[in-house]
């Protein structure tokens, strides 16, 4: 449990908190998620729910909530992220989190319990469908069922620290719509005993048990044997205590921390998501329903494009089959649509409106939406060894390795090109960029070679480095060993010889360094 006491209090509507938002992001770099990916599979989603189906068979649950995590990564801002997710998935009970572990950015549309004035107010949220089978979800059999299964459990807990007689239910089976999804809930109020403490309260209501099954108890037990993960703060609560007298009671209001993305501050993102599983649950509809309620992060539109540079030569395309696969590892990180054949066909055309008797640099790129541009123009060849320049030399800043958007060539690369062009003007091919640890991780246009005696060495990408083609073709040719290695500008300056690569250039050999 985490409480933070705060001297004042701020009430903003709907309306400033966009504000907010918007300014707070307006000049924050491209932000988003990528990679996110579900922990299980479809087969292994299938042989839980049989597990779960025999035992309610078995007489030990009702209703459990199965759930597994989705992972991935943030790149940009934590706060940018939370307003695009927020966007999507506009929850009536969002919060974001900072603290010394990272980020929390909740999306949750479901309340786990609220007081006000000696009453407590439980909005227990069982029943989803997509916006089109909005109309039907609360005359549909088995979602209420799964509804009422859970409004009785609440019921039961409110009993143990409410007045006698005075737990009701009201709106039963509403409908509302949260972005892509439609949850049905439920009301159930009752007066709280006034001989009750918060502690008393949270021992007899948490978890909620909408997020839990039911009977609680012995289904938290077989959960705790099904999840092979400890869930985290997703399915617990986050909320507010409004301040009050010593020995009164306050008015509070929690959440079920759902819809809910944990960050680490290596921005490595968990996602957890889940479904309430009982004798009526096909495998199938609740998986669809698990990748439903996630989709408002995994389908979050990336905020980047991507890029492939490429050298085309008497009419064909250099290491074509590694630019699209890399394309393709890419787009599918980072949530852009790719066409395979489509991409093919374009290039193709392209490439026959291309003299074969010249070079040409060929310029792919794939917008956020999936779009596709391809433009070409002559390249012009190079003599003689290069130089290089420091890109903080040129006043520009050490680059993050925790920036995964550096392992895809994406339209986020002005500070790479900027760089590439004030060297040229200093008469150097490219300018180097150092990571925040200081080791050189590559140029704004090329990768780093260096050898050291007779060893051949090259930054790895987790230094922060592009996989570039050339790059992966000169580690994979057996005539070279080299080793991925850190590297220090010193391991650079006394280096006994030097190459950089790209695709367009291939191998070149520097000659020295400018100031």
């Amino acid at each position: 449990m985490r409480a933070w006491a705060f001297p004042r209090l701020r009430t903003w509507s709907s309306k400033d908190i966009e504000t907010f938002l918007t300014e707070a992001t307006s000049s924050e770099p491209p932000s988003g998620l990528a990679g996110l990916q579900s922990r299980i599979d479809v087969m292994t989603y299938g042989q839980t729910v049989n597990q779960i189906h025999r035992a309610i068979q078995q007489g030990e649950t009702y209703q459990l909530n199965f759930t597994f995590p989705w992972r991935g990564s943030l790149y940009g801002s934590p706060l940018s992220v939370y307003r695009r997710l927020r966007e999507r998935q506009p929850g009536p009970y969002s919060a974001y989190l900072e603290w010394e572990s990272g980020w929390v950015l909740s999306h949750s549309p479901e309340s786990f319990i609220e007081h006000q004035a000696g009453t407590l107010t439980c909005r227990p949220m069982k029943g989803t469908s997509d916006r089109e089978g909005s109309s039907e979800l609360s005359r549909d059999p088995k979602n209420q069922s799964e509804n009422v299964m859970i409004v009785d459990l609440i019921r039961n807990d409110l009993s143990r620290i409410a007045l006698p007689d005075s737990v009701e239910v009201s709106d039963l089976f509403e409908v509302h719509a949260y972005g892509d999804v439609t949850q049905m809930t439920s009301t159930i109020t009752a007066r709280l005993d006034p001989l009750q403490s918060l502690e008393s309260i949270l021992r007899a209501m948490f978890p909620c048990g909408s997020v839990t099954g039911a009977p609680k108890r012995r289904t938290m037990e077989w959960i705790d044997r099904l999840e092979d993960h400890p869930r985290g703060l997703y399915c617990g609560s986050i909320g507010w205590f409004k301040p009050c007298e010593p020995n009164v009671l306050p008015d509070f209001h929690l959440s079920v921390a759902i819809r809910t993305l944990e960050v680490n501050p290596e921005r490595q993102v968990i996602l957890g998501v889940g479904s309430g599983i009982t004798i009526e649950s096909q495998a199938d509809q609740e998986w669809d329903e698990c990748q439903l309620k996630a989709s408002f992060a995994t389908r979050l539109p990336s905020s980047v494009g991507l890029i492939e540079t490429m050298r085309c030569e008497l009419g064909q395309i250099k290491h074509r089959s590694a630019h699209l696969k890399r394309l393709e590892g890419s787009a599918r990180a980072l949530g852009i649509l790719f066409w395979s054949s489509q991409i093919e066909k374009d290039l193709e055309d392209h490439l026959k409106t291309l003299d074969p008797l010249h070079l040409f640099r060929v310029r792919l790129e794939l917008h956020p939406n999936g779009e596709l541009e391809i433009h070409s123009e002559t390249l012009v060849p190079l003599e003689g060894p290069m130089d290089l320049m420091w890109a903080s030399t040129l006043g520009y800043p050490c680059m993050s390795s925790q920036n995964l958007l550096l392992g895809h060539k994406t339209t986020d690369r002005l500070i790479y090109d900027r760089a590439s062009e004030q060297a040229l003007k200093h008469g150097a091919f490219d300018a180097l960029f150092v990571n925040e640890h200081g080791f050189v991780t590559e140029g704004g246009r090329s990768n780093l070679f260096v050898r050291l005696g007779q060893e051949w060495k090259t930054p790895p990408l987790t230094d922060g480095v592009l996989p570039g083609i050339q790059r992966e073709l000169l580690i994979k040719d057996s005539s070279y060993e080299i080793e991925e290695r850190s590297l220090t500008i010193q391991d650079v300056l006394g280096a006994d010889e030097i190459w950089i690569t790209n695709s367009l250039r291939g191998k070149l050999v520097v000659r020295g360094f400018r100031s």
